[in-house]
């Protein structure tokens, strides 16, 4: 039971690394990640259009997703490091879960009007500016202004992608 807390330069906590997770807390603990960013934009979603500004939208997704990727690299990390196989593949399963979830958001047309109903607000913050800039950068990556059928085909071919990178690095 193993957990690795650094510190980052400016002084601020690193989240944990956690090892010390079973097999099944690993996939359940994915599964309740992607619950819980569905539940987040949810909530995001229904906030009136015209009551939607940077605060409200950008703001959480931000966080969101800087907690997001730092919580899924504790049920994907193990997948590379364990020496437990059904620790590495529980960390290939939650990969593969995450990876789904990921792609599914990104070609979520309600998510993509969702970003862009902010998008023409002004912000003096530059982050801010450039997080916004990057997530419609992102939806536009995706496919989302693309007709459904290329969208549909695009989704599906990114989703292959990633199960064939998950194990192509599980096979080295």
């Amino acid at each position: 039971s193993t957990t690795i807390k650094m510190t980052a330069h400016n002084n601020n906590p690193i989240p944990t690394l956690n090892f010390s997770l079973s097999p099944s807390e690993i996939v359940s603990s994915a599964k309740k990640e992607i619950e819980s960013s569905n539940s987040l934009f949810s909530q995001l979603l229904s906030i009136p259009v015209e009551s939607r500004n940077v605060a409200n939208v950008l703001l959480p997704w931000a966080q969101w997703e800087g907690e997001f990727t730092t919580n899924s690299t504790n049920y994907t990390f193990v997948q590379h490091v364990s020496a437990d196989s059904a620790i590495r593949d529980a960390g290939i399963e939650a990969n593969k879960l995450l990876d789904h979830f990921i792609i599914e958001k990104g070609a979520r047309e309600d998510l993509y009007l969702l970003a862009k109903s902010v998008a023409k607000e002004q912000d003096e913050d530059p982050e801010i500016t450039r997080f916004r800039e990057k997530l419609l950068q992102e939806f536009k990556h995706n496919g989302l202004e693309l007709s459904p059928e290329q969208r549909e085909t695009l989704k599906k071919k990114r989703q292959r992608l990633a199960e064939l990178a998950v194990d192509f690095s599980n096979t080295m």
